[in-house]
């Protein structure tokens, strides 16, 4: 599934977005913590778009400086207010997770957690991804997000690896390496079973380094034959 990170800064800016997003993929990353008002009012759920919610710390390559107790209670918003994933940290205290897991119950799973996983200074071992994925499964992930800075070309192949073990585990999966060198991974990602692939929409910025844009995946996939 191809999916438009958006990083907007009002709800207005969001909705815009949104609708743009509509005839292009079949699903956006909403981005909170950019926001100036980050309420969810008048955005969830949208019709013709799976949505996905998260509100990035600066830890994990976002902007949000409010405490720990507001950022995890806008991802509980997102679940009440019918968001189709929320995406959290898996680096964020159980607690506030079983918080966010207790709402998605309350709810009888019409919103699907994804717990993701960020290192912006290398892609680990193999062994190590590998262990981050069980534990993320463990913790009730839907799907289990990682993305790793690729500094040299076989840690595509790292990648690439570790989607392989999360098929032969059932451990769902979206994968992709980040900057210049991660961008093969992006590409070659969906052939392995990687569930998402977070695109740029053209002219409102990259969400992350390597990003490939809405275009320019629907290029790949058209040339690969997989379906966006």
């Amino acid at each position: 599934m191809m999916c438009v990170s958006l990083k907007p800064e009002t709800r207005q800016e969001a909705r815009l977005l949104m609708k743009t997003c509509a005839g292009l993929s079949r699903a956006v990353e909403l981005r909170l913590d950019r926001m100036t008002e980050p309420g969810l009012e008048g955005l969830l759920p949208f019709e013709g778009l799976k949505v996905i919610v998260t509100n990035r710390r600066r830890e994990e390559g976002g902007a949000f400086t409010g405490t720990e107790e507001a950022r995890t209670a806008l991802l509980a918003e997102a679940v009440d207010s019918g968001a189709d994933y929320v995406d959290v940290e898996g680096s964020t205290e159980e607690r506030r997770i079983g918080m966010i897991r207790e709402r998605i119950a309350r709810r009888s799973g019409r919103t699907g957690l994804i717990l993701s996983y960020h290192d912006f200074s290398r892609t680990p071992a193999l062994e190590e991804l590998r262990r981050i994925a069980r534990k993320a499964r463990d913790r009730g992930a839907e799907v289990v997000k990682i993305a790793t800075l690729a500094r040299t070309t076989e840690d595509n192949l790292v990648l690439i690896e570790l989607l392989r073990y999360g098929k032969r585990e059932g451990i769902p999966m979206a994968v992709h390496g980040m900057g210049e060198r991660g961008r093969l991974s992006r590409i070659a990602a969906p052939l392995f079973g990687s569930l998402i692939s977070y695109v740029s929409l053209p002219g409102a910025g990259e969400t992350a380094p390597g990003q490939l844009t809405v275009d320019e995946m629907k290029s790949v996939a058209e040339i690969l034959r997989y379906e966006t």
